[in-house]
């Protein structure tokens, strides 16, 4: 509704589809603040966890992947905003760089370089959590 409503104030200095999808992410920017970011996050990474197509998981692979669903869940909330966008954008939605920097309105070496961060603040987060989790089974 917002894209239609603004159709008059597109100019044309990026792609349709770019131009649509910012408007996508402002939208979800402002539900998420009034409705959690929490939900959004664990919603995607869910979406992401479960269109693989994979065979029928037994029950404790299914309690396994429910614990690194929410193990990833966690991580991706420690992380700098700014970080998680580019991570989600690029990692997880699967646009290229260029997209995300269109999409973000930042430089093509920023995306990269906050992907990087991210990635491995996450990667770093993950390794932590998980070693305390099976040292605390054990």
């Amino acid at each position: 509704m917002r894209a239609y409503c603004n159709l008059k104030k597109f100019r044309g200095e990026s792609s349709f589809y770019t131009w649509l999808y910012r408007i996508a992410v402002n939208v979800v920017y402002t539900q998420s603040k009034k409705a959690g970011r929490r939900r959004e996050i664990y919603k995607t990474a869910q979406k992401v966890m479960t269109t693989q197509a994979l065979p029928i998981p037994s029950p404790a692979q299914t309690a396994e992947h429910e614990e690194l669903m929410k193990l990833v869940y966690q991580g991706l909330q420690t992380l700098d905003s700014r970080l998680r966008e580019v991570l989600v954008l690029r990692d997880i939605e699967g646009m290229d760089t260029h997209e995300v920097a269109e999409i973000l309105n930042i430089p093509v070496g920023t995306v990269k370089s906050r992907l990087f961060r991210a990635q491995e603040d996450l990667r770093q987060w993950m390794q932590n959590h998980s070693l305390g989790q099976q040292e605390g089974q054990s």
